[in-house]
């Protein structure tokens, strides 16, 4: 993520919007209200408007002339081909990442996988609840590969679409 102090309002809205609705504060189909985010942030509609076309080419929202922006609904067709193309990238980043990584990485890695055993260990029949650290574990592994369009792919373009379908 973007050093918060660094960010424009158009990225501060992006991110702030995106995460109600990675946590279900916005519903599928619900009508985004351009005012009432104005209001919300204190802000002005033009860098809202951009905040929601770059959703828009992301799949979080979509945009119906005359009726403006909704939440996308998502479906199990969708999460599957998100999933399948996951499964392919992250093949090719992993082995990426056996070459690239620095010993920072891996420590960062290993870290994770020790928090993971916890858990469970913890809670052997119980629920998952580390499931973003397993979302870091992922893309760590992702980013570790150093190949900025497997990076771009899965953490930029998908990395909201698997929070939502975790949720």
């Amino acid at each position: 993520m973007k050093n918060h102090n660094r960010m424009t309002a158009t990225d501060r809205l992006f991110q702030a919007i995106t995460e109600d609705i990675v946590e279900c504060k916005l519903k599928p189909e619900q009508k985004l209200s351009e005012p009432e985010i104005a209001k919300k942030f204190g802000t002005s509609r033009a860098p809202i408007r951009e905040a929601l076309r770059r959703m828009e080419e992301r799949g979080l929202v979509i945009h119906r002339p005359h009726q403006g922006y909704s939440v996308a609904a998502f479906s199990i067709e969708k999460l599957i081909e998100i999933f399948e193309v996951r499964e392919a990238l992250e093949g090719i980043a992993c082995r990426l990442a056996c070459e690239r990584m620095s010993n920072k990485d891996i420590a960062k890695l290993k870290d994770i996988v020790r928090v993971h055993k916890q858990e469970l260990n913890r809670n052997p029949n119980g629920g998952y609840s580390y499931q973003y650290q397993d979302i870091d574990f992922h893309f760590l592994i992702v980013k570790g590969s150093k190949n900025s369009m497997i990076n771009k792919l899965i953490c930029e373009d998908n990395y909201n679409m698997m929070l939502i379908y975790r949720n």
